[in-house]
């Protein structure tokens, strides 16, 4: 069904293009590394096709085992397919859905205006800008998961439906929205929540060997009235089922305010990147509450590539590692490989809510075969867990599992076209 609808935009652009009386150019079709793409000779008009796939393993070592510990095993952690293009040479639009976990997602789908020099004006479906790990894509990251800081966020700043303004100039770059919520059915009655969002980065340095990346963001996010509940949780990793904090929920909630810096420095094949995350929680009738989250990384490409060619300050972040040399028993390339490591940790523990805080270290070694395939081999391991809902730290004991000292080993293969 995706594929007749893409196919079927392809037809309809061309049919537009020939409206009013004018002629219709020539089209180009082209399959590259980049997909299935189609183009006007003047360029006015373009359509590509393209998605990934990313098959995940993992196993945990140091849990309780069968009945009480993680699921083992494998998944399509994602398999998405999207559509995008340009109509008439000022207006761009995007479709992707994600066929993962045996049903459909939508993940973006937007048309934006970008008729006027650094600037694009976002309406739908999309991510909101509020920090480099929430807007870097799952493509590019160092890492095969975001880190668990990132849980302290997402259930604010998630992709949803709203309208978002970017803005970037030599060398800053600008974006704010106000968005609703994501796509997806509401069977319980309840309105939506709304709220405000915005990043701001500052790159004094940014070229093809070095990046400085400076950035400080918000945003605020109220519940609706006849839903003032929220929950944050951590998840050891997709399909474990085994959550190492967990606030349970936090009621009379009134809204949610969020802030933090960021900071990237890239140096030929070392780039070192971090952020700080600290929220507000607003409640009525309960005294309100503070968490905060964290996290700081190390990456060096072996092979000598730089993620400075990577950055893109159009859109404040890093894109993916190309390799120099592709991967080639034919010709010799060896593709690229890069080390990093992470510290983060998370903290859902204030007045009555006891969700516990955690420490945790990553490594991961990466081999980018291709501008399209790479593979990941992570390993994560909790370095600490104090006790949440009321327990001793000496107990390290989350939601009945003994989760201090447990690793957690990852693999991903992963296409992108």
């Amino acid at each position: 069904m995706f594929v007749r609808l893409a196919l079927a935009a392809v037809v309809a652009l061309a049919a537009g293009a020939a409206s009013a009386g004018e002629a219709l150019p020539t089209t180009a079709v082209t399959l590259d590394k980049k997909g299935l793409n189609f183009a006007t000779s003047d360029g006015a008009y373009t359509f590509h096709f393209g998605g990934r796939i990313h098959a995940d393993g993992s196993w945990h070592v140091g849990d309780p085992g069968p009945g009480r510990g993680a699921t083992d095993g494998t998944e399509i952690r994602r398999g998405r397919i999207d559509a995008n293009g340009r109509v008439r040479d000022e207006w761009a639009w995007w479709a992707e859905v994600d066929f993962a976990d045996n049903g459909t997602a939508i993940k973006d789908m937007w048309v934006a205006y970008d008729g006027l020099e650094g600037v694009r004006i976002t309406a739908g479906h999309q991510k909101q800008p509020y920090s480099l790990a929430v807007e870097m894509s799952s493509n590019d990251i160092a890492f095969t998961e975001r880190s668990i800081d990132n849980e302290l966020v997402i259930p604010f700043v998630d992709r949803a439906l709203g309208l978002r303004v970017d803005a970037s100039g030599e060398h800053w770059f600008a974006a704010a929205g106000f968005f609703g919520e994501s796509i997806g059915p509401n069977k319980s009655g309840r309105d939506e929540g709304y709220g405000g969002v915005g990043r701001l980065v500052f790159a004094p340095i940014h070229d093809d060997s070095h990046v400085v990346h400076l950035g400080f963001r918000g945003a605020w996010r109220a519940q609706p009235e006849n839903d003032r509940m929220i929950q944050i949780r951590d998840e050891t990793t997709h399909a474990s089922n085994l959550y190492v904090l967990d606030t349970d929920d936090i009621l009379g909630t009134r809204d949610v305010a969020l802030y933090g810096p960021e900071f990237g420095v890239t140096l030929g094949p070392v780039t070192l990147l971090g952020e700080y995350n600290r929220a507000h929680v607003h409640r009525r009738g309960a005294p309100d509450l503070e968490f905060q989250s964290g996290h700081a990384s190390a990456s060096v490409v072996l092979t000598g590539e730089t993620l400075a060619k990577s950055y893109r300050l159009t859109s404040g972040e890093y894109k993916r590692l190309v390799p120099d040399h592709p991967f080639s028993l034919r010709n010799g390339g060896c593709g690229a490989w890069e080390v990093a490591a992470r510290y983060a940790y998370l903290d859902v523990t204030d007045a009555d809510v006891r969700g516990g805080r955690e420490q945790a270290l990553t490594a991961d070694v990466n081999w980018y075969l291709n501008e399209n395939v790479r593979m990941l081999f992570g390993w994560t391991y909790v370095v600490d867990t104090d006790r949440a809902r009321g327990l001793p730290a000496s107990s390290a004991t989350v939601a009945g599992v003994d989760a201090e000292h447990m690793s957690i080993f990852t693999v991903r293969s992963q296409i992108v076209f």
